[in-house]
């Protein structure tokens, strides 16, 4: 039985996406900060899902099967944690591996065309090129910082929107469709930070329920109520109508390791008991 003033941490990244921890790295703050349930939930990769559960089970930590895929509506993507899956589960790599050679795509876009007004950016080097993993970060930005662009890898993300290289114009599922195939594999899709979907300074409390209402009606299981952006009303908005309407009530520091600073693990403390996983918690 898992006490109710477990800490839990459900959105975590780790090096096979941007992030600059290993899953040994990971387990070993979790420990440091006393959280007993977490996730590894990587950008549409699940590379490191089976050495992060078997690290977390060797390590007293209740761990949750979990990977964060992309979804659209017109210009907007919203991401999608899904929870619970069997990580041997070929369906789920095959359905999140092309997403992920989506946005590979898009990083090899931005080097061909900073490359015609940079005389040392080359796609074809960049095509052979290897960095060190823990710095975080994807190829692209780590190649950009290596060229001495930039003065960090994470100034490199400027670049996308200069050269309108942004993610927005990949060809995502909807998500409808992500709910489709998260529910087909016995899992449970939640809808992440939702904070970053509308206007941080003028929530609207219908245009937000108008969207959860059509999330659920297509087979959306919960929300990502406790952020570490959120603002006391978007919690206060997701957490009352997730009670209204039975929905999953998840929390995650969303933490890229020493990439993106202001959002460690253990940046957020919420206990089991302010949640509802019951449906991802056995025993």
């Amino acid at each position: 039985m898992i006490s109710p003033t477990t800490i839990a941490d459900m959105h975590i990244h780790s090096c096979a996406s941007d992030s600059s921890d290993t899953p040994a790295q990971i387990i070993d703050k979790l420990k440091s900060k006393d959280i007993r349930i977490a996730s590894l939930t990587d950008h549409n990769s699940i590379a490191n899902v089976a050495e992060f559960l078997n690290s977390a089970e060797q390590n007293d930590i209740y761990a949750i099967s979990g990977v964060e895929i992309s979804s659209k509506i017109g210009d907007t993507i919203y991401h999608i944690l899904a929870y619970g899956f069997d990580p041997d589960d070929r369906r789920v790599a095959e359905f999140v591996d092309p997403i992920l050679a989506m946005m590979k795509g898009i990083n090899r876009q931005l080097i061909i065309k900073m490359s015609d007004d940079y005389s040392n950016i080359n796609v074809d080097e960049y095509d052979e090129y290897l960095y060190d993993r823990t710095r975080g970060g994807w190829a692209s930005v780590n190649y950009i910082y290596d060229k001495g662009l930039v003065k960090a890898p994470i100034d490199a993300l400027a670049l996308y929107r200069k050269y309108d290289c942004t993610l927005v114009s990949c060809d995502y599922p909807s998500p409808e469709e992500v709910f489709n195939h998260v529910l087909s594999w016995d899992a449970f899709p939640i809808l992440a930070h939702p904070i970053y979907y509308f206007n941080e300074t003028h929530l609207a409390v219908e245009s937000i329920t108008s969207l959860y209402d059509l999330l659920k009606s297509q087979g959306l299981a919960g929300i990502e109520c406790y952020y570490p952006s959120h603002n006391e009303a978007m919690t206060g908005i997701s957490l009352e109508w997730c009670k209204s309407n039975n929905m999953m009530i998840t929390a995650g520091c969303d933490s890229h390791g020493s990439f993106v600073p202001g959002r460690g693990i253990g940046t957020l403390r919420i206990p089991l008991s302010k949640l509802n996983i019951n449906q991802l918690i056995v025993g």
